[in-house]
């Protein structure tokens, strides 16, 4: 009888290791030893500005979808460039006729892979609120709460855009393919994000990107006990934001909007759900378009992965 581990490990995987399993190869325009070092400068990267991100905000990152985002895609870049070397020595011990046993082969490369699936999806979510509504809110609640520097705001917009960055320049120079069925998770990690995102607006009597996206009564900010901007830039900038919350000031108990926050939510599901079947159909093609011009040395490679591709859109 299976354990609860691998009976997630089947239904994630359907046993179809092979399928799934590509990190070990570049595209054939470049090299895996290119792929791996575009991979570490994208997860330095990715990590400073995590870190960076996580400084100016503390204790409400989690609120926010651009964290998610940016957290799912650190981890994708970091298992997967630990995972592809690994990968690589195994295939080449298997075809010296020397492969290493299965108790032996490691599975890091599947959380690579999960990460990597769910970085898509939360990270063109990210962007399309971002810019669409939560811009003003999540910049001028930032620079609110912890001060009106202007390097916060660098800071929030390359979260947003950085983690698309890295996975459009890796998504070009890797192989790897998506399940559909993954998508399950994908959306009861959305599911996760609104329940946290909830608490914490709960926890501070604050709503998570003011009138776009707000759960509970709140009151007005303490402009009292801010610090008070010193350059011209931080001045005019409390002022743009006093005047865009100007409907709150000075009140208590100010409702949600539920209209803003009902097109938000939708938005963010939408967005979510849509970009996932698009980029797991889109990866697999280019997947397999890769390995056909590999020629005969990948050509069973690329009729495993028409084969399964046929298979997955059927179940």
């Amino acid at each position: 009888m299976k354990s609860i581990p691998q009976k997630i490990d089947h239904f994630l995987w359907s046993s179809q290791e092979e399928y799934f399993n590509n990190v070990g190869y570049s595209a054939p325009f470049t090299s895996f030893v290119n792929m791996q070092i575009v991979r570490l400068v994208s997860l330095l990267l990715i990590l400073v500005i995590w870190v960076m991100n996580f400084y100016i905000n503390v204790k409400k990152v989690v609120i926010y979808l651009n964290f998610w985002a940016l957290t799912f895609t650190l981890l994708s870049l970091g298992f997967l460039f630990v995972s592809s070397g690994r990968q690589v020595i195994e295939k080449k011990l298997k075809e010296r006729g020397e492969p290493v046993e299965e108790k032996d082969r490691s599975h890091t490369w599947k959380k690579g892979v999960l990460f990597y699936t769910l970085a898509w999806p939360f990270t063109v979510a990210s962007n399309v609120t971002f810019f669409t509504f939560f811009y003003k809110d999540q910049t001028c609640q930032t620079y609110i709460d912890f001060g009106f520097e202007q390097w916060r705001g660098y800071v929030i917009f390359l979260s947003v855009i950085m983690p698309l960055v890295a996975l459009i320049v890796d998504f070009f120079i890797n192989r790897l393919v998506m399940s559909q069925k993954h998508m399950i998770l994908t959306v009861l990690l959305t599911v996760l994000y609104i329940f946290l995102s909830f608490l914490g607006s709960l926890a501070q009597n604050r709503p998570v990107y003011g009138d776009h996206l707000g759960y509970v009564a709140h009151d007005d900010f303490k402009y009292e006990y801010m610090t008070l901007p010193k350059s011209d830039w931080g001045i005019e900038k409390l002022q743009e934001c006093k005047d865009y919350y100007s409907d709150w000031f000075g009140r208590t108990g100010i409702q949600p909007n539920w209209t803003k926050t009902g097109v938000s939510l939708a938005t963010i599901f939408g967005t979510i759900i849509l970009s996932h079947l698009i980029i797991t159909a889109i990866s697999n093609i280019k997947s397999k378009r890769y390995f056909l011009r590999d020629g005969k040395i990948n050509e069973q490679k690329a009729l495993l992965l028409d084969k399964q591709s046929s298979s997955e859109k059927k179940n």
